[in-house]
């Protein structure tokens, strides 16, 4: 059977209730202003005898719960004071049982589904386009992404509560929800374009500031016309194109590219003052930009054929040298040279034989020349006698002057070699058998000397400089993995001139480079930048192995646009596939 709670007159008269007694102790009384404790109120499965009803003022707490079960008998009506139809607590049935008005079930929200003061909510009304257009408009001069063009998940946090705002200055209720479907899609598109343009270029902050800005007016040109998204030769998406590669062109340190900066900061002005939605604007920044930067195109072409020219020249002289090199070792190598001829050959001779191999190639005359005077004068160390010299002395000179010695020099290295021979010939009991062999042992480390010391050039020649000194950006590794998989060589291979790279610094900030010119000695590569500047010199192999380093990517597409759209659709297909399914 169903518990029953005592009647009020279990209490007795309330007026003999004394104070501070509690409920079901004779006399209890409460005082002013008694609230029942929280959770007081009928048991579960309390059914209350036909005719109950509480005392005045007597009812359920604030916050009172029904038990699972409970049904009040009829006729139960709740004691003054307690509020028909009233929210009770988050939790409670609409209304308490036997309240006028009957049982209201409560909806999701709170409200009550049927009952009594039941308002339904009005419906939010969607934006049409004229309004997202006004919304946009407004904000279109006023809005920026934060400090240094910053955007990602709380810069699209903050476009829509601009958006809300903008909307209630302008009469329109709903906030960002009232925009339809599309447009939301498309604000979020246009958002990441954004991020995927600014984040990790090496731009400064004012650039990235300038380039943000131009949000609102890109989130109309969508909405206007999505071929902005399918063609790369739509004005908008050219013009865009143009002011990333200004901005990567002219940074703040580079001042004789000053002119394009300020152009570009000018044509962002002036799409954010004037574009109303009419794509003709474009068109006309477009060329000015153009024009600008065409010029800096051909600049840049200028530097990057010097910088070929200078490094092919290296090239050819490392080559030239290494061969000269290998043909004097293997003469003298073995030999016991008096020390006046070994500084000649290994220095002047060998600066002037470099020189014109370089010039005259294998079978040049004076080529011919420069080996003929190698082997005479081996030939009169070997004899111990100096012959004919004065057939010997122009080419000496010859070969002095390219060093930048006068023809003096040549006098007084004929009279020392011939001095040299003559000592050597003569007897010299002080010598032991180990000396002589000794001498024999220093002479045949010659060739170490010459190959593995350019040094020793260096000292007594004076050797042309390159074009201009050059200190690369970027490092290869000391040591390339010989472990670097074949196939990524293989693309670095087959890449063509014009290629364009990412190069990541340490800092995370990205330089866009590409592959300017190949040497036909070495295959290895030049990467450039924008301006021409030579970034690295690097071979397939070492390339390969910087990309495994994480300091080097290829990149989808010479265009910022089209790169930008290729990093959201990596950045959509690695969000998917670590998302669970369902």
């Amino acid at each position: 059977s169903a518990r029953r709670a005592p009647g009020p007159e279990a209490y007795g008269p309330p007026a003999l209730w004394p104070q501070g007694a509690g409920p079901g102790q004779p006399g209890w009384n409460p005082g002013p202003g008694y609230a029942p404790a929280p959770g007081y109120g009928p048991p579960p499965g309390f059914v209350p005898a036909p005719g109950y009803g509480p005392a005045p003022g007597y009812g359920p707490p604030p916050g009172f719960v029904p038990g699972p079960g409970f049904v009040p008998g009829p006729g139960y009506v709740p004691g003054p004071g307690y509020p028909a139809g009233g929210d009770y607590g988050a939790g409670a049935p609409g209304g308490y049982p036997g309240m006028p008005g009957g049982f209201a079930p409560r909806a999701p929200g709170g409200m009550p589904a049927s009952g009594e003061g039941f308002v339904p909510p009005a419906p939010v009304v969607p934006w049409t386009q004229a309004d997202i257009f006004s919304i946009l408009s407004l904000m279109q001069g006023s809005y920026t992404a934060g400090p240094g063009g910053a955007v990602g998940a709380s810069s699209v946090g903050r476009l829509h509560e601009a958006i809300g705002a903008t909307a209630t200055q302008l009469g329109l209720a709903g906030g960002i929800q009232a925009m339809p479907g599309p447009a939301q899609d498309m604000l979020e598109l246009v958002s990441m374009l954004f991020e995927a343009l600014l984040d990790g270029r090496r731009l400064d902050e004012k650039a990235r500031t300038q380039l943000a800005r131009l949000i609102i007016p890109y989130v109309r040109v969508a909405m206007l016309d999505r071929r902005m998204f399918m063609q790369s030769s739509h004005p908008a998406r050219r013009v865009l194109n143009l002011l990333v590669e200004a901005f990567e062109i002219a940074g703040p340190d580079v001042p004789h590219f000053r002119s394009l900066r300020e152009l570009a900061m000018t044509v962002v002005d002036r799409v954010v003052e004037e574009f109303d939605d009419t794509l003709k604007l474009f068109e006309l920044l477009e060329d000015l930009l153009s024009t600008e930067i065409e010029a800096c195109r051909r600049r840049a072409e200028l530097a990057e054929r010097r910088a070929a020219d200078a490094q092919s020249g290296k090239e050819r002289r490392q080559v030239a040298r290494e061969s000269v090199s290998t043909i004097l070792s293997e003469a003298i190598v073995g030999m016991s040279l008096p020390s006046v001829l070994l500084d000649f050959l290994a220095g002047p001779w060998q600066h002037h034989h470099t020189v014109v191999l370089l010039r005259e190639g294998v079978l040049g005359e004076g080529v011919q020349l420069s080996r003929q005077l190698l082997d005479d004068l081996l030939e009169c160390n070997t004899s111990g006698a100096l012959h004919d010299a004065p057939r010997l002395r122009p080419t000496i000179v010859e070969a002095l002057a390219s060093s930048g010695q006068p023809g003096s020099a040549a006098d007084e290295l004929l009279v020392e070699f011939s001095l040299a021979l003559a000592v050597r010939q003569a007897p010299d009991h002080s010598r032991t058998p180990d000396e002589v062999v000794a001498e024999a042992i220093s002479a045949a480390r010659v060739e170490h000397v010459l190959v593995d010391s350019p040094q020793v050039i260096v000292e007594h020649t004076v050797l042309a400089p390159d074009a201009e000194p050059v200190e690369d950006s970027f490092l290869v590794s000391a040591l390339v993995n010989a472990e670097v998989p074949a196939e990524i060589v293989a693309r670095y291979v087959d890449f063509p001139i014009g290629t364009w790279l990412d190069f990541i610094a340490e800092d995370g900030r990205v330089t866009s480079a590409r592959i300017s010119w190949t040497s036909p000695i070495s295959g290895r590569r030049i990467i450039s930048n924008r301006r021409g500047q030579r970034m690295l010199v690097a071979s397939p192999e070492e390339l390969a192995e910087m990309e495994i380093e994480g300091r080097l990517r290829p990149r989808h597409s010479e265009s910022a646009f089209d790169q930008a759209l290729h990093t959201i659709a990596d950045r959509l297909q690695a969000s998917a596939t670590l998302s669970p399914p369902g």
